[in-house]
């Protein structure tokens, strides 16, 4: 399959700094707005940030990725010409931090407002720092949180950083490579976006979908994790929602589902992740999302999150291409019944089914989507050569789409435990659309994503090979170990 030539052209026609210079000023992200950020910390403070594992109460065996805790240390804070001093500032994500803990290019969290209350920096009380880790493009989750923007739902801002971390009398001015900058989910995103900060914010971790776990709000707390201080009625509102999703019989679920839950809402978010195959959410290992009840009788709503293994990135899905095969309207692990529930009601169905044709022709675009790509890649790619050779390769074939490069499975220079960029992003954009839109037409059957569990997480059947630390690398392919492969649709001509 050849490169889209409109990427190419884009690529040559526009420059990194008239990108750069084209950036508005009056605000810190943007899609392709990139700035250099220094961290200088005391001696010992970057090891004094490793993490502690703990055993999870809910669970017997070892702890897993997301059971650990993160230490606070402080840092000087320089960006734009702004330096703080005793920023708050700590190591953050599961997979993410898991596969860059060998090296320095981990995620990171930034808190302005602790220790020093009300500083913000550029209005903001906290920045999240994500490394980008397998993703060859590094422009992922940010083409996937512009998606949801632009389809009209909750969702974070972005921007790109080049970041360097001083670390006294050990390395000065250590350049760690490019990270996406991401906007928390806080009282002030809730205001912007709903109006209100009050009522219950939770982020469920390893939930199926609404799970009703009883009358007793402390049974919640571990699972969805609140994130900021409800009152009971909020908390009763929320088990009410749980109760009515998991355990009401159809009628009932139909019936009164519409008055507790903002249901052009959940169609769009499920339908954009599908759209965007990502199965490290909602969809798949039940988090990376927010779900916000407003006080009162507003409806709740989802936000999404974490959106590093979107574009099929998830690693038990098998390689990029592979995911693209996935099913749009059964886009669930069985295992999440509640998605089940809400796409099994005829009428709701069809809503479904109108939200994925319409996000084909805006938010997920296949034309704006390469053009938007184009764009970050002319900003970005000097940022990522500068990284490590590695890096550079990586994007050169799944940005670039130089695919006489050899398939990389990580781009940080760390263990890998992601999927293989095994075809150009631009080009799985088409596959994807050209799939989605036979899926669509009745003239497919997509593949239920379905994923295996196994030792240190899920994995696909079939594959046994552990890689780097608490992931999956596929075995090397050898000259007939690929399966048949399927039909697919023709490509338009």
């Amino acid at each position: 399959m050849k490169f889209p030539s409109l990427f190419r052209q884009l690529l040559c026609l526009i420059g990194a700094s008239s990108l750069l210079a084209a950036a508005p000023t009056e605000t810190f992200f943007g899609l392709t707005n990139l700035w250099d950020i220094h961290l200088s910390l005391a001696a010992g403070n970057w090891n004094a940030l490793t993490p502690q594992e703990r055993q999870p109460a809910d669970r017997a065996g070892p702890p897993g990725m997301m059971d650990r805790d993160y230490p606070w240390g402080t840092a000087t804070f320089t960006c734009d010409g702004t330096v703080l001093t005793n920023v708050a500032v700590r190591f953050k994500g599961n997979s993410s931090f898991n596969g860059s803990r060998n090296g320095l290019k981990r995620p990171l969290k930034l808190d302005f407002d602790r220790g020093a209350k009300g500083r913000t920096f550029r209005g903001h009380e906290e920045l999240l720092l994500n490394n980008n880790l397998n993703d060859g493009t590094q422009f992922r989750e940010v083409l996937a949180y512009d998606a949801f923007r632009r389809a009209g739902l909750p969702a974070p801002r972005t921007a790109f950083a080049r970041v360097f971390l001083t670390v006294a009398g050990e390395r000065t001015n250590t350049y760690l490579g490019l990270y996406t900058v991401v906007e928390a989910v806080d009282a002030d995103f809730l205001k912007a976006h709903f109006g209100t900060k009050q009522g219950l914010l939770v982020k469920p971790e390893r939930v199926p979908g609404l799970q009703y776990l009883g009358p007793d709000w402390a049974a919640y707390t571990n699972r969805f994790e609140p994130k900021n201080a409800p009152k009971q009625a909020d908390t009763e509102r929320f088990i009410e929602l749980n109760r009515l999703a998991d355990r009401a019989d159809d009628d009932t679920f139909q019936r009164e589902l519409p008055a507790r839950l903002d249901l052009t809402n959940a169609f769009r978010f499920v339908a954009l992740n599908a759209l965007l195959a990502n199965y490290d959410s909602f969809l798949g290992t039940g988090h990376n999302f927010y779900l916000f009840q407003p006080r009162g009788d507003a409806k709740a709503a989802f936000i999404p999150w974490d959106l590093n293994e979107s574009f099929g990135g998830h690693p038990p899905g098998g390689g990029r291409q592979a995911q693209a095969e996935f099913s749009v309207l059964t886009p669930n692990s069985a295992h999440i019944r509640f998605v089940s529930r809400l796409l099994g009601q005829s009428e709701w169905a069809a809503a479904y089914r109108r939200e994925v044709a319409a996000l084909l022709t805006n938010a997920f675009s296949p034309a704006r989507l390469r053009a938007d790509a184009a764009k970050i890649a002319a900003v970005t790619r000097e940022a990522v050569f500068a990284e490590s050779p590695r890096a550079r390769a990586a994007f050169e074939r799944a940005a670039l789409g130089q695919t006489n490069r050899a398939p990389d499975r990580n781009v940080s220079g760390g263990p890998g435990i992601g999927p293989r960029e095994d075809i150009p992003f631009a080009d799985w954009v088409d596959l994807r659309v050209r799939l989605v839109t036979a899926e669509l037409a009745g003239e497919r059957t997509g593949r239920r994503p379905e994923f295996q569990r196994g030792p240190g997480g899920m994995r696909p059947p079939g594959q046994h090979r552990l890689g780097g630390p608490g992931g999956l690398v596929p075995p090397p392919e050898r000259e007939g170990d690929r399966p048949p492969r399927r039909k697919l649709p023709p490509e338009p001509q």
